[in-house]
């Protein structure tokens, strides 16, 4: 059964390899989840079940330290055996496990279980319910820059040209900033060219967008991030240090990649907010660059999100 669980597990990180998708994003992701594979199934079966924008950044230095408590929540880790275990139960349709995790949590610090039942929740109707708008925003969110548009990053050519579908997710983007002239755009992604380190995607991204036209000062690059989970956890870092007006955020990014980001984001944002049902910042829509042809299946998106969320686990640790 073991050998079996493994070989199952190396064929499906190989197939997913082998696809069009960010490989720097699905290596760490399939690297946390094989490694937590490994460990569960070298246990017994007992153990197994049990176990960068500088004008707008002066104009707001005095506003970043108004900060309310809701803002500098620190997420509780005191728990995450169980948040681990929880997240592995529902990443497998282990809906009988997460109840009993989920009560387990509970039991322990109900606020804590509260919050955790509620991101849960969020993970299910971003796969399920959740609408994905394309070549525009709704028209009722806030006009003014309490918005802001987070534009997720592709990896980028080896010379560190960008890629069209990196391209198409900057035209939709562009597209959403005309529509909403006083929201903030954010652009997200590190440095991913093989052969050309001096560039990042959230700079190739700012550059681009600065070129079409959006102003300098509405445009905000972050360039360290590596994954979906570093692109929320940068971001947020950034969204709550300097630019404390921002309440809502709208997720652009490819069709299939959309609830998956979206995850990501707002799990950051309850997790760091000192309410689980209210925070300081919330992910309230989308728009998707509608890519025509994917690899991927809706269990191949679950796998990635499964790994994705056990990722943030360990930056926030």
């Amino acid at each position: 059964m073991k050998r079996t669980a493994l070989l199952c597990a190396v064929s499906l990180l190989s197939l997913l390899f082998t696809a069009g998708c960010r490989k720097e994003e699905i290596k760490r992701s399939s690297d946390v989840i094989l490694r937590e594979l490994v460990s569960t199934y070298g246990s017994s079966a007992a153990e197994a079940e049990n176990s960068r924008d500088e004008s707008s950044i002066e104009q707001r230095t005095a506003e970043s330290s108004e900060q309310t408590a809701e803002d500098s929540y620190e997420p509780d880790h005191s728990q995450d055996p169980v948040i681990k275990k929880l997240i592995h139960a529902y990443g497998s349709l282990g809906q009988d496990r997460v109840e009993q995790l989920l009560d387990e949590l509970k039991d322990a610090d109900d606020s804590l279980g509260q919050r955790w039942e509620g991101i849960l929740d969020y993970w299910k109707y971003v796969n399920d319910q959740m609408l994905i708008n394309k070549k525009s925003l709704p028209g009722n969110l806030p006009r003014d820059d309490s918005l802001c548009i987070v534009v997720l990053g592709y990896e980028l050519n080896s010379d560190g040209t960008m890629k069209d579908e990196l391209i198409g997710r900057l035209e939709t983007a562009l597209a959403c900033a005309k529509q909403y002239p006083s929201a903030y755009v954010l652009c997200t992604g590190g440095r991913t060219a093989l052969y050309n380190k001096d560039v990042s995607e959230g700079e190739r991204m700012r550059d681009w967008l600065r070129i079409h036209g959006i102003e300098s000062s509405r445009l905000i690059a972050e360039s360290d991030s590596l994954s979906t989970a570093e692109n929320a956890e940068n971001s947020y870092a950034i969204l709550h240090s300097k630019y404390p007006k921002v309440k809502s955020v709208a997720i652009v990014s490819s069709n299939y990649h959309i609830p998956w980001g979206a995850l990501m984001f707002e799990t950051v944002f309850r997790t760091h907010s000192a309410s689980a049902e209210k925070g300081a910042l919330r992910v309230v829509s989308n728009c998707a660059y509608d890519v025509q042809f994917v690899a991927y299946g809706k269990g191949d998106l679950l796998f990635f999100q499964t790994g994705g969320m056990l990722e943030l686990l360990q930056l926030e640790a």
